[in-house]
């Protein structure tokens, strides 16, 4: 048990294991220990004077576990009054201030209905994140794009974290990184720290977890999209511990009961080793890797909304060490080296007439070495600094000739045969002070020089935190966020090569208040506002970044772009999370927003991903020892689009838009009720869990797209997930 801000031990604070009713204190170095606990879902709370209450639910331990090490932090708040009796619990996920930083934990994923465990799609169903097609659930986070989204697992960039991932942007509709293999997520929705660039939107920080120190265990599962196996033990003479796991994908099996004619296969491996160099240093090696193929026939294009068919084929993978440096209280320092490799070969064709639409033969490799720091220079003040240096090589082979997209408009033909190499640099600097004992002031600055387009940034970023009371937090924090665009996009002509990248100016205010313990709320209100923004005048109704959603995965042709394009988004975030009982968890959040931008004629127009209203209710209740009872219940406002100029489509039975409403006509609103029921079962030396969801519970005809049938020369509609019921088991030993 440690000081968040000194990472000092906090001796004598008292940590309970409410399920097994003991309690102790932690000795002089913050250590505690509770012995002989029966395997078992507990829930642990740690209280001290002078810090505010730390709950932790969802801690798990079977035989596989047989010792679980936790590191509690606790945040210092001031005494203005009477201490306050702890009672009750509170949401697992909800260690964030507002809505827009969420930390997750693997379990919490894992039992979340229709996760597929996988950690996009667990938050795809929150407020900051737009509601558009729960086939592919693109990351769209307060009004950003697909590609402005960014991975981290423990000190190291990824790529993606996806299977099928879309060219640019790592979308993808299933994760590579099953829940099982994560510790914890921090998702940021907004206002995210220096120490992350080249993204405008959000970013996922991943710790993935160390292997069982103790003994050597393992867990076997099996659901509707794939059987997993993972290892993991101590290394030989005690110098630390290993992990492996690999899984090969059953996706067909979902298709299948979907009446969609398909055949897609993946895999992944992941590894993870941690060598204790000594006691305040530590080396962890990563490897992660995810493969498969995707043929798309003309059924699965008619099923899918889609107007192509054909083959899809990607590799992907990360291989990396990170080397740890922790003085507890004093300072911290990780430095990390990766190498990524991500290829793509592909080859579609329109449905009907076999004529291509795109063949893209591609690969994007990055080394990179990344070092960040902490130091606790006095008990008032703090340093972060670091930098990350990448040498990245694109072999890019691509031909897309001109289809019709979703706006209406068709595009150019494009070539690309290119191989570029280049290097990227970022720099941060963040000081953190302490103004007494209720504020904290952050400054921080963060360079960035892009090695393609030769262009050089500098983002400032500052927030300040304001505790009014033990329960009660006041935050603000304003910001300028850069990043380069998609070679994909950069390459299709000359003349886009040293275009501007994109900006964002983010401005966050909230406040985030404690009842009693069991009762959480929060408000957060923001301001997104971008500016040179990517822009096409062959098609001047069109925000471009927004192509890689509506045409699944795919970029377009275009001709040349300017970067005059402006766009933004506002929007107020609430939430309430409460624990009744020590057997229910509520959580309820929504959101009202506007994402707009101006079309090249200056006309503002609503961003295809704007669902102006968004909630999120979740709930989750154990009746007795080994049984939960899960339900998530999402709502999304219909989202823009362009309708057809019906006298002149009924005419010449062909698509004609009605470009003077270009994103004015919004689709029904998208909601979906997913549950889930889960049974443990507890053995001699081993741990079962079998569990049943059925996602789209009521079976709700989410619309995904429309089209012009010229046959029967009627608008028909494309649906998203209809009721889907899934079985799944997983056994730890």
């Amino acid at each position: 048990v440690v000081d968040r801000v000194s990472g000092l031990p906090l001796a004598g604070a008292t940590v309970r294991l409410h399920e097994a009713a003991r309690a102790t204190a932690a000795d002089s170095a913050g250590d505690f220990a509770f012995a002989n606990v029966p395997f078992g879902t507990y829930r642990i709370s740690v209280s001290f004077l002078g810090y505010a209450p730390f709950h932790m639910r969802n801690v798990r331990l079977t035989a596989a576990d047989s010792m679980v090490n936790l590191r509690l932090t606790l945040t210092p708040a001031p005494v203005v009054r009477k201490p306050i009796v702890v009672r009750g619990s509170r949401d697992p996920e909800s260690d964030r201030a507002g809505t827009g930083t969420i930390v997750v934990t693997g379990e919490t994923v894992a039992e979340r209905p229709a996760s597929l465990n996988d950690i996009s799609r667990a938050v795809s169903g929150m407020v900051p994140v737009a509601r558009f097609d729960d086939r592919y659930p693109s990351l769209i986070v307060r009004g950003g794009s697909a590609i402005e989204n960014g991975f981290y697992v423990d000190n190291i960039p990824l790529p993606t974290i996806n299977h099928f991932p879309s060219q640019g942007s790592g979308s993808g509709p299933l994760g590579i990184l099953g829940a099982h293999l994560i510790e914890n997520a921090r998702f940021y929705a907004g206002g995210f720290p220096v120490a992350f660039g080249d993204r405008l939107s959000s970013i996922i920080d991943i710790s993935l977890k160390a292997g069982n120190r103790d003994r050597f265990s393992g867990v076997a599962s099996i659901d509707i999209t794939g059987a997993s196996v993972t290892a993991e033990g101590p290394l030989p003479k005690g110098a630390g511990s290993f992990l492996v796991s690999g899984r090969k994908g059953f996706l067909n099996l979902l298709l299948e009961m979907l009446d969609i004619e398909s055949s897609p296969d993946y895999s992944d491996l992941h590894a993870k080793a941690t060598i204790d160099l000594d006691s305040l240093n530590s080396l962890t090696v990563l490897g992660v890797a995810g493969t498969g193929d995707f043929h798309l026939s003309e059924s699965v294009s008619e099923n899918w909304g889609t107007d192509f068919s054909g083959t899809m084929d990607y590799r992907t993978g990360t291989i990396g060490v990170n080397l740890d440096h922790h003085r507890p209280g004093r300072s911290r320092r990780q430095t990390s080296l990766s190498a990524s490799h991500t290829e793509h070969d592909d080859d579609h064709f329109f449905a009907g007439t076999n004529r291509r639409v795109n063949e893209n033969s591609s690969i994007d490799e990055a080394v990179v070495l990344r070092h960040a720091a902490w130091q606790q220079v006095s008990t008032l003040f703090s340093l972060h600094c670091g930098g990350e240096g990448s040498l990245r090589n694109a072999d890019y082979h691509i031909l897309i000739n001109p289809f019709s997209d979703e706006g209406g408009y068709l595009s150019d033909t494009v070539v690309i045969n290119a191989t570029e190499q280049y290097a990227d640099v970022g720099l941060w600097l963040q000081t953190d002070w302490r103004a007494g004992s209720r504020c904290t002031i952050g400054l921080g600055l963060r360079y960035d020089r892009w090695g393609f387009a030769g262009q050089q940034h500098l983002s400032p970023r500052g927030s300040i935190e304001y505790r009014l009371s033990e329960a009660m937090i006041l935050y603000t924090s304003l910001g300028m966020y850069r990043q380069s665009l998609p070679l994909s996009l950069l390459l299709q002509q000359e003349e886009n090569h040293d275009l501007e990248g994109p900006r964002a100016i983010h401005a966050v205010t909230g406040f985030s208040h404690r009842i009693g313990g069991s009762i959480r709320l929060g408000l957060e209100g923001y301001v997104k506002d971008y500016d040179h923004m990517p822009m096409d005048s062959a098609r001047p109704t069109v925000f471009v970044l927004d192509e890689l959603v509506y045409d699944y995965g795919f970029m377009p042709g275009h001709g040349p772009l300017t970067a005059n394009g402006q766009a933004g988004v506002r929007g107020i975030e609430a939430s309430l999370d409460v624990s009744l009982f020590n057997r229910l968890l509520l959580g309820l959040s929504g959101a009202v927003s506007r994402a707009w931008y101006d079309d090249y004629g200056g006309v503002r127009r609503n961003r295809i991903i704007d669902n102006g209203v968004a909630l999120d209710f979740e709930s989750r209740y154990r009746p007795s020892a080994g049984w939960q009872l899960s339900g998530r219940w999402v709502y999304g406002g219909g989202r823009p689009f362009t309708p057809y100029d019906m006298e002149l489509t009924t005419r010449y039975n062909a698509a004609v838009f009605d470009y003077d409403q270009a994103n004015e006509v919004r689709y029904p609103a998208y909601h979906s009720l997913n549950v889930r029921l889960q049974k443990e079962f507890v053995f001699s030396g081993s741990f079962l869990v079998v569990y049943g969801e059925v996602w789209n519970a009521y079976d709700r005809e989410n619309v995904a797209a429309s089209y012009w049938d010229s046959g029967d020369r009627r608008i028909e509609t494309y649906h998203q997930f209809p009721r889907i019921p899934v079985l799944g088991v997983e056994y730890r030993f």
